[in-house]
This record gives structure tokens, sequence and C-alpha cells, in this order.
């Protein structure tokens, strides 16, 4: 597949991708300095090196379609820590004039809800996935960058597309529909964080919301925030503790549940609605 010519400004390029033997191995994938990363998988080997270049490498029996998710979920995310913007894994919404974060882990149905919130409530789509966040002046604010929206095949036949509106991206069972792009709109404030989940156990309710308060509040950004230790790494160790304390002690936060396997995206949308409309 063809490479984009650059991700968040940075110079995306194919080239040999180097060991980086002196980096700390985060994950069977995943080896790191401060300033630089390395992924490998399946024939695939990426390296984010500072905050302006990126460089690709695929043996060519490797599934080029994984790259593109690649690009604009890891290399992006990394792009961001390298110049001192801490991200959480979740997509944002505008809706009644508030931002809303939809927060979870891949599959808990982020891009499903924004679209729901989209189609029937009106909301306004601005990030896709990964959501930067910074604080001015003690607020939490979101930084949104152009990258391509990535759907899951529900949310794709939600929003109506057409087939021949997307490129399938990503491998295995995590792949999603890549649809157009998501332009920068400039700073959204943040009202909001729902980390959204599901409930495995027999007679669960349909849907619970949950308010997170206090240590709870600032387990849940970690866990969307710093999966594989990398926003953490080294010398930005104090700065992202610093960030993560401040951006839970200013963002509400609230999970919710669904049911495992219940139809319950129109509820989630309503009571998503209802919250938006009231002040906090």
């Amino acid at each position: 597949m063809p490479l984009p010519d650059a991700v968040l400004g940075a110079r995306v390029r194919q080239a040999s991708v180097p060991a980086l033997e002196q980096g700390q191995v985060l994950s069977e994938w995943v080896r790191a300095t401060p300033d630089a990363v390395r992924y490998e998988h399946a024939g695939l080997r990426i390296l984010v090196r500072g905050t302006d270049e990126v460089v690709v490498d695929c043996d060519p029996e490797a599934d080029e379609t994984v790259l593109e998710a690649m690009l604009y979920g890891f290399a992006a995310r990394t792009l961001l820590l390298h110049r001192g913007t801490f991200s959480v894994h979740g997509s944002l919404v505008e809706l009644q004039g508030r931002g809303l974060a939809l927060g979870g882990h891949s599959g808990a149905g982020k891009s499903t809800t924004a679209i729901e919130l989209s189609r029937h409530h009106g909301a306004r789509v601005v990030i896709d996935d990964v959501l930067p966040i910074s604080l001015v002046d003690g607020r939490p604010i979101a930084e949104p960058f152009e990258r391509p929206l990535h759907l899951t095949d529900h949310a794709f036949e939600r929003a109506g597309f057409a087939e021949g509106d997307a490129t399938r991206v990503g491998t295995g069972e995590i792949t999603k529909l890549a649809v157009g792009v998501l332009p920068p709109t400039g700073p959204v404030a943040l009202h909001e964080l729902v980390v959204l989940g599901r409930d495995e156990s027999p007679g669960a309710p349909p849907l619970t919301v949950t308010e997170l308060r206090g240590a709870e509040r600032l387990r849940r950004l970690v866990w969307l925030s710093n999966v594989s230790g990398l926003a953490s790494l080294g010398p930005r160790s104090a700065a992202y503790f610093a960030w993560s304390t401040a951006v839970a002690a200013a963002l509400p936060v609230v999970e919710l549940v669904r049911a495992d396997g219940a139809d319950t995206l129109q509820a989630v949308g309503t009571a998503l609605a209802e919250r938006a409309r009231v002040p906090r």
C-alpha cells in the first residue's frame, strides 16, 4: 500500500529499520529508548525516531493492510510522546456543545458509539482512537490531528457507508475500515471521559453507569494511556504521572458497562445524550 507522506508532520519513508539493541524491551513486539521506539511483528518493522521521522520496513510476505492502522495508531502515539503530549486510547465527539471522550481498548465499542451519537443525537466526531490531552490553565483540552476514521464493520454499517467508501486495515481479529480523513479543528475542551466496558456475567443488567472518583479515576486513566509502559519510560516518568494525576483530578470519568451480547447501542446513545444535557 502507498505510504502517507507524513503523520503528525513527521516524514514517513521506507528503509531498513535498525535493531535498536540499546532499547528497553517493553513487550515481545516493542523495544524503546526515550527518543526512539521500534515495533516488529509478522514481518513488519516500524521505527519512530524523535519527533520528525517514521521509518517503515516490510518483508515481501507481510500484510501491508496493517500499516495504516500502525502508522496512525502506534506511530502517532509515539510521536506525540516524543513531543511531550500524552494521549489516551479513545475517541472524541462534540455533543450538545460538550467534549465527550469515549475510552476503551480495541473492541470496546468506541467507534460504534461515536457513530451512534453522530447519526441519532447530532454529535460531531472529532478524534478517532488516539486522543491527545493537554492541560491549559488546569482544564483538560483535546488536540485533534489529521488522521483517517477507522471504523469496525458494525460502526461502518450503522453509519450507512457504501462498500466502495473504505479500505480494510489491520489484521487477524482486529480489523477496521478506513473512511476518509478527520481534519484537525483546533483545541476542544473535554467535559467527561466515558470508559466503555462489557459485563459477561449471567443476568447482568443491560446498562450500568457509574461515576468514578479518586484513585479509581487515576487507575482508569493510566489503563487507557500507558498500556505498554511507553508513556512513563525513563525521563518521561515524572511528567507522565504529573499529567495523569492532574487530568484525573480535573476530568469527570464515568464507567459505562453493557451486558455482553445484548443490543444496548440505542440505550447507550440515549444515556450519553441525556448526560450531555446536564451541566456539570
